[in-house]
């Protein structure tokens, strides 16, 4: 059994899946197990990954089905106990597998891992975004849902790993949805235990990647705020404090899509966001609501004024 098992979901990413898998063959730690999962890739990409010639590669092929299904797929074929991802737009820097594999010495119990990334923007400038952590820091983030709305750097797709066990107890990545899965599957597992931390980069996350989700224009609600606003399963065997760090969590993040919808001329979705508010905060949702029908100018205001925060 290798110690840690890694799954790039692949769909047409015949300019960056090289990158992706030789950053992977290139880490210091090797016992590792690397799948990709091809989800019916038509562009190119399985002649690229063919000429690596590479053994360690272990390549599933399968109908379009999308990212979810894709990286479920190929952590049901994983040996490890542990499983990271990286999107095939995106790479690692040849420590993440050490520095997640010491978090996982000492937490083995952990339900994520993550380390810190940095972001390789559209014209090809690279930037480490402002965290809340000083850097180099190692351990448990106790009042992870806390630190994570305020810092969104904490944890990423490509920059992270999960207890296959929890993994599978939170029934995985959701399938069938195209907006917020990513986030769903990361706040149900950060209930089901530890979100342990490496604040050293570890990993690039690419804006300019193809097919990347936020180059495509989505008018349907994101599945994760859906999941915790339309009822209150989730906070089945729950925590009194882990259900108040979540709804907060949600509420905000839920505002923050507001003005991304408003901002995008998506204004229905915007008021759409606002309705799932109601049931919950009422003045939120009026403050939604606001912001939804809001002019372009000041919403680009507030923008502004967040990111220099």
């Amino acid at each position: 059994m290798p110690a840690i098992s890694i799954v790039i979901p692949l769909f047409n990413k015949v300019n960056s899946i090289a990158r992706a898998i030789e950053s992977v063959l290139q880490q210091t730690f090797t016992d590792f197990e690397l799948i990709v999962v091809n989800d019916g890739s038509t562009d190119g990409s399985i002649q690229v990954i063919n000429e690596l010639i590479e053994p360690r590669i272990k390549l599933i092929n399968q109908l379009n089905q999308g990212v979810s299904v894709a990286r479920n797929k190929g952590v049901s074929v994983a040996q490890s106990n542990y499983v990271a991802f990286l999107d095939a737009d995106d790479c690692y820097h040849p420590e993440f597998l050490h520095r997640i594999i010491e978090l996982i010495s000492l937490y083995p119990d952990a339900a994520l891992f993550s380390c810190r990334f940095n972001i390789a923007n559209e014209a090809g400038q690279i930037f480490t975004p402002k965290g809340l952590l000083a850097d180099g820091a190692v351990g448990e983030l106790s009042t992870f849902l806390t630190d994570f709305k305020r810092d969104r750097t904490l944890i990423h797709p490509s920059c992270m790993a999960v207890n296959k066990s929890l993994f599978f107890a939170c029934g995985g990545f959701p399938e069938g949805k195209k907006v917020g899965e990513d986030l769903q599957l990361i706040l149900c597992m950060s209930l089901l235990g530890a979100v342990a931390h490496c604040h050293i980069v570890s990993a690039t996350v690419h804006r300019d990647a193809e097919n990347r989700t936020h180059h495509r224009l989505k008018a349907e609600p994101a599945c994760h705020l859906q999941y915790f606003l339309s009822s209150d399963d989730w906070q089945k065997n729950v925590s009194k404090d882990q259900i108040a760090m979540m709804s907060d969590f949600v509420r905000h993040n839920t505002l923050l899509h507001i003005a991304g919808a408003a901002l995008l001329g998506q204004r229905n979705l915007a008021l759409c966001y606002s309705a799932m508010l109601w049931r919950h905060h009422p003045l939120q949702s009026i403050a939604g609501y606001c912001i939804s029908i809001a002019p372009k100018t000041i919403l680009d205001w507030l923008k502004r004024r967040r990111n220099s925060a």
